[in-house]
């Protein structure tokens, strides 16, 4: 999978929060199908670490 050119901002945030944010931005910009595939496969991450590398596939963190 291609990393999109979303940039979200990470700072101060928790990782339901950031992965909140995230789908909400794919979402915005048209990448609804990937905003699913997100949503479907933090279901399979369980710690924080492996959800925000997980996060860190479809967008850049700044």
């Amino acid at each position: 999978m291609t990393k999109t050119n979303i940039k979200v901002i990470s700072s101060g945030k928790t990782i339901d929060e950031l992965i909140k944010t995230t789908i909400e931005q794919l979402k915005h910009n048209g990448y609804k199908f990937l905003a699913i595939a997100l949503a479907q496969q933090t279901e399979f991450y369980r710690t924080d670490a492996e959800r925000l590398e997980l996060v860190k596939e479809y967008v850049t963190l700044i």
